[in-house]
């Protein structure tokens, strides 16, 4: 807190046409803030930890991804191209159609009006949730499982600083 003082004292005197170069120069204490990320690191390393071992799991989402996306745009594109030739116009529009509506995002800019454009469009969307819930579920009964055993792992440490208490007093 004296270091965001410090740091942050200069600019709020300048309002008042205090000049105090000296406190300018204190603003190097700045780098001190970042000792305080140090604290955040144990989540950073979790979570890497986490995705290296579930590593296999994501990539076989992402290639399943990739072979839903390219399995449907060429369905939708010869589906639209004779009913909106100037929207569907190639299949690469198509595609960013496809990763729009996947992704839930749904820009508006292009929807398909035929029947069976509709049907692969709500298959699309549907499976889009599907797929963010999927790696969601993953990641977080992971981070559960970590969060577990490092709780079980400091009752343990207690347990046995508690033993050694106890042997001690013997």
């Amino acid at each position: 807190m004296l270091i965001d003082l410090l740091v942050l004292l200069p600019f709020y005197l300048s309002f008042f046409n205090i000049d105090l170069g000296f406190l300018r120069a204190l603003r190097i204490i700045r780098i001190f803030k970042l000792f305080r990320l140090s604290k955040f690191s144990s989540f950073d390393n979790l979570i890497s930890e986490i995705l290296r071992e579930k590593k296999e799991e994501f990539i076989f989402i992402f290639i399943a991804l990739l072979i839903i996306l390219l399995t449907i745009t060429p369905l939708v594109y010869y589906v639209e191209k004779d009913v909106q030739p100037e929207i569907f116009s190639s299949m690469a529009t198509t595609m960013w159609w496809a990763v729009i509506t996947f992704t839930t995002v749904g820009y508006g800019d292009m929807y398909p009006i035929s029947t069976m454009g509709r049907i692969f469009t709500a298959i699309v969307s549907f499976l889009g949730i599907a797929f963010y819930a999927i790696p969601g579920s993953i990641f977080t009964s992971a981070l559960l499982e970590k969060m577990n055993e490092k709780k079980k792992r400091r009752i343990r440490i207690k347990e046995k600083r508690e033993i050694i208490k106890e042997e001690k007093k013997d």
